[in-house]
């Protein structure tokens, strides 16, 4: 018996040492890699396994990049660190490593060695101890693929955790503080993960190729806690890492069963408090020169996810207010100045009669597209106002007949609609082109003729007209340009002024928003 237990607990220990070294990665297989330019029209990555049937979908939405990458999908040939126990791929890493996103990617896993199920999750692997769960996470279980969305690049694994795993997780992302950089693959010393047997083979590890790897550990009471300094950078696409991690670990524990009830609701209680924090770190600081980039962006980003969690209103109403008022100072905003004119001064004709004519019609228009448009392929305007005002008056007088008239008129834009052109140069940043627009106006014009026929023969009236018109406008985006036709006696003229452009204030990379 006591040689039994020797070599049991020999075979243990050399599997302890094998899985605890994280140099150790098995028969050495190669990677597949795919690489794709990605702009801000977004794109995808596909990578297949040929032997397995395994393949990786990334799926990259328009602006989760500001500017063009090189984004390189990897699925590994050889094991890498799974951290649970049921690990149905060798890994997934996505370069460049830690790339922050400014819209979700998604992350889809096709084919994988099992049969898709509920208890699966698609996670991040933050080191050989430590997982994040993707937000967003759904099994498709007839079409046999999962998926899950994320933030920030990195490597990521496809697994099966059990109860005690999700338990020792739930427990250190509760503690985790997300100013840690994500991708760390140091444990601080003390603290050991034991190798024990899933299904008693945890010695029996495979040799083929292919994405299937299955042991299992437990977690010692000494679980491993990252935390930093309050001072390192906190940043909202961190922050959101963390809540959505404790939304899936939520939903994890309610497919347990009922018995779970208490323990996803102290989940949910996570992600709230995992926000608030955020929130208040976020509102704590100064906002930089640039309030219109990064600044804006976590505003947006903290608020739609507090709605998301079904907060309560007042708990999230200082991140409304911020966001509002950023709305407000971020909008691109810009007003076109018109203008026709006649300058014809009184002058004698070759049958004595004398003319004079003049005109003044000057109009200008605000044009406004709010921040929540620039994602837009094509950002609609949203809201302007404009005004326009004519003097006219036309004297004509011979011998026995003279005519005379004097107009005078306002417009008012009662609607403006329109969506302005902001193509992507070659780095992947959309600068403003040009507007089409339509302007409705409410029109007030009185005219007033007089004059005589004949020397005996008078005549005088007035009246006024009102009515909508409408009217089809294209410009330029490009502050300062001007198009002007005509001489100084006649002609039109047009300039765009460029009131804001957030586009041209650059972030600080090393602000934390």
């Amino acid at each position: 018996m006591k040689k039994f237990i020797k070599g049991k607990w020999f075979i243990i220990s050399l599997t302890i040492l094998i899985f605890s070294n994280p140099s150790y990665a098995g028969p050495s297989y190669p990677d597949i890699r795919e690489s794709a330019e990605i702009d801000s029209n977004g794109g995808s990555i596909m990578a297949e396994d040929p032997e397995s049937g395994v393949t990786v979908g990334l799926f990259f939405p328009e602006n989760a990049l500001k500017e063009r990458k090189t984004v390189t999908l990897v699925l590994h040939g050889s094991k890498q660190p799974g951290v649970i126990g049921k690990s149905h791929v060798n890994g997934i890493t996505i370069l460049p490593q830690d790339l922050r996103l400014l819209e979700e990617a998604k992350l889809e896993v096709y084919n994988p060695p099992v049969d898709v199920n509920k208890t699966m999750i698609l996670y991040r692997v933050v080191n050989n101890q430590f997982i994040i769960p993707l937000g967003s996470q759904v099994q498709h279980i007839d079409e046999g693929y999962i998926e899950g969305t994320f933030y920030i690049t990195g490597r990521f694994c496809l697994g099966t955790p059990t109860s005690v795993e999700i338990t020792a997780q739930t427990k250190m992302l509760s503690s985790f503080n997300p100013a840690r950089p994500l991708a760390d693959m140091n444990i601080e010393n003390g603290k050991q993960f034991i190798i024990v047997a899933e299904n008693c083979s945890a010695y029996e590890f495979h040799s083929n190729k292919g994405p299937f790897i299955e042991y299992g550990f437990a977690y010692s009471d000494f679980f491993y806690s990252p935390s930093v300094a309050d001072n390192d950078c906190l940043q909202w696409q961190k922050v959101l890492t963390q809540v959505e991690g404790h939304v899936t670990w939520m939903n994890q524990r309610r497919l347990s069963g009922a018995d779970q009830s208490s323990s996803a609701s102290s989940e949910q209680a996570n992600a709230e408090r995992a926000l608030k924090h955020g929130i208040e770190d976020y509102l704590s600081k100064q906002s930089g020169a640039n309030r219109c980039g990064g600044y804006l962006k976590a505003a947006e980003k903290y608020r739609a996810t507090a709605i998301k969690l079904g907060m309560n209103a007042g708990e999230w109403s200082f991140i409304d207010q911020r966001y509002k008022q950023l709305q407000n100072e971020c909008s691109f905003e810009f007003t076109v100045e018109t203008r026709e004119w006649i300058d014809h001064p009184k002058e004698k004709l070759g049958d004595g009669a004398t003319l004079e004519e003049k005109s003044d019609w000057y109009g200008t228009i605000r044009y406004i597209i709010p921040p929540n448009e620039f994602g837009m392929v094509k950002p609609r305007i949203m809201a302007g106002e404009g005004t326009m005002n004519l003097h006219y008056e036309k004297h004509w007088v011979g011998d026995e007949k003279e005519d005379h008239m004097v107009t005078d008129g306002t417009w008012k834009a009662r609607k403006i609609t329109g969506s302005a052109s902001f193509p992507a140069n070659n780095s992947g940043v959309r600068l403003p082109a040009d507007a089409s627009v339509t302007i409705y106006w409410d029109q007030n014009v009185s005219t007033h003729v007089w004059g005589r026929l004949l020397k005996d023969k008078p005549y005088d009236s007035s009246g006024t007209e009102t009515k909508s018109t409408e009217e089809n406008k294209r410009y330029p985006l490009k502050h300062g340009y001007e198009e002007k036709i005509g001489n100084a006696q006649a002609g039109r003229s047009i300039k765009v002024i460029i009131l804001r452009n957030p586009f041209d204030m650059k972030d600080d990379p090393n602000e934390c928003f």
